[in-house]
C-alpha cells in the first residue's frame, strides 16, 4: 500500500471561488487553476509527496492538501500530534480542532512499519494537519497569493523505530530552512515571575525571590531569573513601570549581583492602543485592506484592544530590533517572546500586509534576533514552530499549566506530542515546575488570578476546572518535568514555600540531559511506565487507587529506591498508586 499510495489519496484546492476536490491520480481542474500530485521515492522507506498549483493569472488561495483514505488508517493505528497520542480512528480532539503549524505527525501503525508524515521545507503558509472519522487530512492554510506555478511538498517516511523517523526527519528538515542557524541546546533552568505573580510583580517582590534563592538548597543551581508580563509601563511601551527602578540596566544588576542572569518578557507583536505609539505612529501597523485604517484585536489578549506592528515594514524593524538592543545592552540575556498567536496571525487575511503568516511570524522573530544577537537565549512562547526554527533556541511545548489536575494532564499530553522536537529543533519548555499548595505554602490563594470555579475538568475542558491540586497530583507534574528532560523555571514564589517544599524542587537539579520517549506506555496519551536510564517513572492517572505491576521487559531490579522520599520500593510484587499519582525509581 505504500508503494501504491496514489489512488488513497485526494487532492483539495480552496480558493475565493470555492473548494474543488478530485483523485490525485488525476489532474485537478478548477475554473482558472490546474493542481497535479508528483510522487517521486528518493530512498525505499521515503517518499516525498508535492503538490504543483499552477493559476492562469493571480490566485488567492484559502487552503490546500490531501486527504488520505480511511483505509490506509488500520484499527488501532495511533496518532501522534500537538494533542499527544490518540487513536486515529476515535473521536478524538484533532477531528474538532487541527493541528496547525506543527510539521509533522507520527503514525503508530499495529503489526506494521510506523509512518512520519511531515512538511519538507519552509513555506509561508502554516501547515495544517486534521483527522476526522479516520480520515487524515493534511495541508496549507492561509491567505497566500499566487501568479505563478507553485508547489508545496510533504515528506512521508516508514520505519519499525519512530524515534529514528523523527531524528532523520528532522535531520532533512534543517537543511531546507532559510538562513538556518544552529539553535543553542543547553537545559535551560531557573525561575519566572508569571505562575505565582501574574501581572503582579513588583522590585520588591524580585528582592525577596532572590534572597529566598541564596538561602535555600537551590542556591548556585539556578542560572536565570526572569521578569515575566507586568514589569513593563504597557504593551508597546516597554519601560519598566512604577514598580520598579526606571532604568532596565539597574534592575538586571541587581539580578546579577546574586549570580543569576536576567530575562525578560515581552509580547513585541502588539502595542496597546492608548499608547503614544500607537497614537503617533499609525503607519507602522498593519491596516485593514479595505479601509486602509489600522487593524484593532481583543483576539487572545488579556488587556484589550490592541493594535498590531507590521513587521513587513522596514520602519517597523528598525524600531522592534532597536527595542531589543537597548534590553541586550541592559543585561538581559534571556528573552521570553510571547503572543505571536494564530488568533493574532489571522488578522493578516484582512490587512494589506504582502506577506502569509508564516513569513510574517518568522520576520518578527528574526528581527528580534538582530536586536539580541546569536549568543541570547531566545524563548518562543507561542509563535507557529514551522516559523521559529532556526531562530528560537527553547520554545513551549504545552499550553500554560496551572495548579489544577485537568493542566497536569493536559501539559502532560500536549508535551508528548512535542517531545520529539527536544534538542533536535530547539530545547523544549514544560512551562514551570510548581509544587505550591495550601498546606506547604504561607499563601493559601496559589493561583495567580481569580477564577471562577467551574464543574471537574474533561479532556477539552480543563481550563482551571474542579478542584485545586493536591500534593500527590502536584508531584506527579515534577515528576513528568523531570523525566521529560526539558528547560527547568521554577514558578512559585519561593520565599512562601515551606523548607520541605524547597528541598523537594532542589532534586530537580541538575536536569536529566536526555529523555527517552515512552510511546509503548502510552495509554490516552499520558504514560503509564516511563523507562530511563536507571529509573522508571510510574503513574496513576486514574480517579481510582491502582496496583499496577511492572512488566519484566523493564528490566527493573526487585528493589529500588523513590527518587522523591529517598525509601525503598518493592518490584517483584504489585504496586498501590494512589489516585492522580506517579513518581520515579532509581537504582
Amino acid at each position: 500500500m505504500f508503494t501504491q499510495l496514489a489512488p488513497f489519496l485526494t487532492i483539495f484546492v480552496e480558493t475565493d471561488s470555492g473548494r474543488t476536490d478530485g483523485p490525485a491520480s488525476k489532474l485537478l481542474r478548477g475554473d482558472d487553476w490546474q493542481a497535479e500530485l508528483t510522487i517521486e521515492r528518493p530512498q525505499d522507506d521515503c517518499q516525498v509527496l508535492t503538490l504543483t498549483i499552477t493559476p492562469q493569472d493571480t490566485l488567492r488561495l484559502k487552503q490546500l492538501g490531501l486527504l488520505f483514505s480511511p483505509k490506509l488508517l488500520p484499527t488501532g493505528t495511533r496518532l501522534i500530534g500537538f494533542g499527544g497520542l490518540q487513536d486515529a480512528n476515535a473521536d478524538a480532539p484533532l477531528a474538532t480542532k487541527p493541528q496547525i503549524g506543527g510539521f509533522a505527525l507520527g503514525l503508530l501503525l499495529p503489526n506494521a512499519d510506523h509512518w512520519l508524515l511531515g512538511v519538507d521545507a519552509f513555506y509561508d503558509l502554516p501547515s495544517i494537519f486534521s483527522l476526522a472519522d479516520g480520515q487524515l487530512s493534511a495541508g496549507w492554510l492561509g491567505q497566500g497569493t499566487i501568479s505563478q506555478a507553485t508547489s508545496w511538498s510533504w515528506r512521508l517516511i516508514r520505519g519499525k523505530d519512530l524515534e529514528r523517523l523523527f531524528d532523520d526527519y528532522a535531520d532533512s528538515l534543517t537543511k531546507d530552512y532559510p538562513h538556518y542557524r544552529r539553535p543553542r541546546l543547553d537545559i535551560l533552568t531557573g525561575w519566572n515571575s508569571w505562575d505565582y505573580y501574574g501581572g503582579a510583580i513588583s522590585m520588591q517582590a524580585v528582592e525577596k525571590e532572590l534572597r529566598a534563592i541564596d538561602q535555600s538548597p537551590l542556591r548556585g543551581k539556578l542560572t536565570y531569573f526572569t521578569l515575566d508580563m507586568g514589569w513593563e509601563e504597557f504593551w508597546g511601551d516597554w519601560r519598566p513601570n512604577r514598580r520598579f527602578p526606571a532604568r532596565l540596566a539597574t534592575i538586571a544588576n541587581r539580578i546579577k549581583a546574586h549570580g543569576l542572569t536576567p530575562g525578560l518578557w515581552l509580547a513585541p507583536f502588539q502595542v496597546g492602543m492608548f499608547t503614544e505609539l500607537a497614537r503617533f505612529r499609525p503607519e507602522l501597523f498593519l491596516h485593514y485592506r479595505d479601509t486602509g485604517t489600522p487593524i484593532i484585536t481583543s483576539a487572545g489578549s488579556p488587556l484589550g484592544g490592541m493594535l498590531l506592528l507590521d513587521f513587513a515594514k522596514p520602519e517597523t524593524q528598525k524600531l522592534v530590533t532597536g527595542w531589543f538592543r537597548q534590553f541586550y545592552d541592559a543585561g538581559f540575556r534571556l528573552f521570553k517572546i510571547d503572543y505571536i498567536y494564530r488568533d493574532f496571525l489571522k488578522s493578516l487575511d484582512e490587512s494589506d500586509c504582502p506577506l502569509a503568516s508564516n513569513a510574517f511570524a518568522r520576520e518578527i522573530l528574526r528581527t528580534i534576533r538582530a536586536g539580541i544577537g546569536d549568543d541570547a537565549v531566545l524563548i518562543n512562547c507561542g509563535a507557529p514552530a514551522e516559523a521559529a526554527l532556526g531562530l528560537a533556541d527553547s520554545m513551549r511545548t504545552s499550553t500554560d499549566i496551572h495548579t489544577f489536575w485537568g493542566h497536569v494532564k493536559n501539559s502532560t499530553r500536549q508535551m508528548f506530542g512535542r517531545a520529539w522536537h527536544h534538542r533536535r529543533f530547539w530545547t523544549c519548555d514544560p512551562d514551570f515546575a510548581i509544587i505550591r499548595h495550601s498546606s506547604n505554602s504561607l499563601d493559601k490563594t496559589p493561583r495567580n488570578m481569580p477564577y471562577r470555579p467551574t464543574l471537574q475538568a474533561t479532556r477539552t475542558n480543563f481550563w482551571m476546572a474542579g478542584p485545586e491540586a493536591n500534593e500527590n497530583e502536584l508531584m506527579t507534574w515534577l515528576s513528568v518535568v523531570r523525566l521529560l528532560g526539558g528547560s527547568i523555571f521554577l514558578g512559585d514564589s519561593l520565599f512562601r514555600l515551606q523548607p520541605a517544599a524547597l528541598e523537594t524542587l532542589a532534586k530537580l537539579f541538575p536536569p536529566l540531559a536526555h529523555s527517552v520517549i515512552p510511546w509503548t506506555y502510552l495509554e490516552d496519551g499520558l504514560p503509564n511506565f516511563w523507562p530511563g536510564p536507571r529509573q522508571l517513572g510510574v503513574f496513576n492517572w486514574s480517579d481510582q487507587p491502582t496496583e499496577v505491576t511492572i512488566p519484566a521487559e523493564l528490566r527493573v531490579p526487585a528493589q529500588t529506591t523513590d527518587f522523591w522520599s529517598g525509601k525503598t520500593v518493592r518490584t517483584d510484587r504489585p504496586l498501590l498508586l494512589p489516585v492522580h499519582s506517579g513518581t520515579i525509581l532509581t537504582w
